[in-house]
């Protein structure tokens, strides 16, 4: 057992981890996962001792879960490459413990822990945001913010996040895929926000795909706007979706009709888009839709039958070569 490198302890009925587990040392990969375990209701907390003596982790998935404190001992676990916390309650994360672990590569902390500062310099023994940032090898995350000022512009980080490839942001949580994809990138805003931070901005760039949920006005212009008009130019799928009220989403479509019906005469063209979901929004009727200039590979609009049938499209061809397809589709 002393040589056990992968230990898998999902789907069983144990649902402590033992001090015994810190003999482990060559342990490489630990899952563990208490869903569905009567543990799970009484939130037995996991003492962070039992974890610090593994020193040879890379792999640490532990769901569902609770930790009181994680302190500068976690931080201990330099080879760790895979955190995933999903559905693990942490009160606390002390400043510097993520920034200690150089060459984590994947964080997954949906449902987890939220109140993260903005910065280092408040004066609060508190992980901050901006911490993340520093790590050069991190290339995907999943994560919720509570506070506001890390989705503004006002918030400022020090490296963008230049090395992610994939993300789930969520600013609350009224919504969560349960089949998330690599492949997709989600953006949950439901907070008023008037213009996004330049890190999410960098990260909307260079993404292809993108499932977005945007509940207000404001976020809506922060994501289509004077100053960010074709900065993602290259988004080839968009999924809208899960919004009881998203009448001023309309700002965001008009941006791609002709300029004189847009908004601050926006002509945001969107050259690569091949796919549009519009899902779930019963109140939104827009008066305008796609023109020949703005989206000229599209491929597929997904959305319902007579949801389509309520819009007015300024170009008669591209209405008939679309609205083909959709009729199609919508009896899917």
């Amino acid at each position: 057992m002393q040589n056990l490198v992968f230990l898998n302890l999902r789907e069983t009925s144990i649902s402590v981890l033992t001090p015994c587990i810190q003999n482990l040392k060559k342990l490489s990969v630990l899952m563990f996962d208490r869903n569905g375990s009567y543990e799970i209701f009484k939130q037995i907390p996991i003492p962070i001792e039992h974890l610090i003596k593994l020193g040879n982790l890379s792999v640490l998935y532990l769901q569902h879960s609770k930790f009181k404190e994680l302190d500068k001992d976690f931080g201990r676990l330099v080879n760790l490459r895979v955190i995933d916390f999903t559905c693990t309650k942490i009160d606390i994360i002390r400043s510097k413990v993520f920034s200690s672990l150089k060459n984590l590569e994947v964080l997954y902390m949906h449902t987890s822990f939220d109140h993260w500062k903005a910065n280092n310099d408040e004066d609060v023994d508190c992980m901050a945001f901006e911490e993340l940032s520093t790590l050069e090898n991190l290339y995907e995350l999943r994560v919720d913010i509570t506070n506001k000022d890390i989705i503004s512009d006002k918030y400022k980080v020090i490296q963008n996040f230049l090395s992610f490839k994939h993300f789930s942001i969520r600013s609350g949580f009224g919504y969560l895929s349960s089949h998330m994809s690599m492949d997709i990138n989600y953006l949950v805003l439901d907070q008023n926000i008037e213009n996004i931070a330049q890190w999410l901005k960098l990260l909307l760039i260079k993404t292809k795909k993108l499932l977005m949920v945007v509940d207000c006005q404001h976020s809506v212009n922060a994501l289509i706007n004077p100053d960010f008009e074709n900065d993602i130019h290259n988004l080839e799928f968009l999924m809208i979706d899960n919004s009881s009220n998203y009448k001023n989403a309309i700002q965001a479509f008009e941006c791609m009709c002709a300029p004189e019906e847009c908004p601050y005469n926006m002509k945001v063209q969107w050259a690569s888009m091949e796919i549009i979901h519009v899902l779930y929004c019963p109140n939104w009727k827009p008066r305008l839709i796609f023109g020949q200039q703005s989206v000229p590979a599209l491929q597929a609009f997904y959305c319902k039958k007579e949801w389509l049938e309520q819009l007015n499209w300024d170009d008669k061809d591209k209405k008939k070569q679309n609205q083909s397809v959709h009729l199609e589709i919508s009896k899917n």
